[in-house]
């Protein structure tokens, strides 16, 4: 009874101020202002409990770094108390290099507090991340529809764009924070989610990122790469914007399951292969390097440095990598692959262990966003192997 009371409220509430236009513009400029938006549009329409807007432009009040536009925007009769809004047909942008648009949001949070009292929603809705107004997008959501749960919601989006790299269809969750936002993949939720960010606003904008058992095949297969079977990736990485300069921290992780193919590693699985690396980048986050970067995987090991150089559609990345492995692990690897069974693990420990030496790989790589099928590896080998005799 008291929700049809107070839905009978709001619902007089519009019709009364839908005779004074002047009234109820100057109160929805009013509520936008005190929630640290600016907000221009054209028409003004009011409906049976609803209160609408049209060609809505708006942005973050003081800042330049998230502006956006709407055909149409939707109130519900209690925006007044503060509670959803719904953008249909729009397009929301940030504008600079990531770390001027943490620092943005950063410093609008501070002024203006948490505003997610009010659930935002929207429908066939364009997100887009980018170096400058007119630039190409480095991060693209479209044909989007954001769906509100208390402080946080689901964005569904029908194609996802990542430096020009098409990933497909994106779901992803968040929740606003005292000092950020919380963002996951997947519709599971985040306690079930494989991949977590941590948004931190605070005074040195801070990112966050967990993956635990996400399987290899969602990255490999967007980048074009071949099949990565059951392997697995767990990473933590996390990464800093001081004021003034560039990104600043680094990652570490390890990929589980992974299986090799070739004549001498054909059928091997390997245990788990570690990975990490300092990362450091300009203050415009254009070029990014990876200094220390380290894989390992059991008795074989390899240490160099990449670095990522951004485009105008899309980002390079090359590097180099360098290490020994074993002449006797690779003796163990053949035969027990080419025997098979429970013999052919036997053969290859005998042989492995009559294998003296090591091998020098060296590995130059490259990787184009746009066109990632022509990534490729530069192997060098040099062999020296000897007979171990008792």
């Amino acid at each position: 009874m008291l929700a049809v009371l107070g839905g009978l409220l709001g619902l007089l509430t519009v019709g009364a101020l839908a005779a004074h236009r002047p009234l109820l513009k100057w109160m929805i400029d009013a509520q936008a202002s005190a929630l640290g938006l600016s907000l221009r549009y054209d028409e003004l329409e009011v409906g049976l409990g609803t209160v609408s807007i049209t060609k809505a432009r708006f942005g973050l009040l003081g800042q330049k770094t998230l502006v956006g536009e709407a055909t149409r925007v939707d109130f519900d009769p209690s925006l007044f108390g503060a509670s959803r809004v719904t953008a249909r047909d729009g397009r929301v942008i940030g504008v600079g290099p990531l770390r001027t648009i943490l620092e943005g949001v950063s410093r609008w949070r501070s002024r203006h507090g948490d505003t997610s009292g009010i659930e935002v929603a929207g429908r066939n809705l364009t997100l887009e991340l980018r170096d400058d107004a007119a630039g190409a997008p480095w991060l693209q959501f479209t044909g989007a529809s954001a769906t509100p749960s208390g402080k946080g919601g689901l964005l569904r989006a029908a194609q996802t764009t990542v430096f020009g790299l098409g990933v497909g269809a994106t779901s992803l969750g968040w929740q606003s924070r005292s000092q950020g936002l919380s963002l996951w993949l997947g519709e599971a939720g985040e306690a079930a989610s494989h991949s977590r960010m941590e948004v931190l606003s605070t005074s040195t904008p801070t990112v966050r990122v967990a993956m635990k058992n996400a399987p290899l095949a969602s990255l490999a297969q967007p980048l074009g790469l071949p099949g990565a079977g059951g392997a697995s990736v767990d990473a933590q990485a996390e990464l800093v914007f001081p004021a003034g300069q560039g990104m600043q921290g680094g990652f570490k992780g390890a990929v589980q399951g992974v299986t090799l193919a070739g004549t001498e590693w054909s059928g091997l699985t390997l245990g788990p292969t570690q990975f990490g690396s300092k990362v450091v980048s300009n203050p415009e986050g254009t070029q990014v390097t990876f200094d220390g970067l380290s894989v390992q995987s059991g008795g074989m090991g390899m240490q160099g440095s990449a670095s990522w150089t951004r485009q105008a559609t899309g980002g390079a990345l090359q590097g180099q990598l360098a290490g020994v492995v074993p002449c006797g692990m690779m003796a163990r690897n053949a035969v027990a692959a080419g025997l098979g069974g429970p013999l052919g693990n036997l053969a290859g420990a005998v042989v492995g262990a009559a294998i003296g030496g090591q091998v020098t790989i060296a590995l130059g790589f490259q990787f184009d966003t746009q066109n990632p099928r022509a990534g490729r590896v530069s192997p060098q080998i040099g062999v020296g192997c000897n007979l171990q005799v008792p």
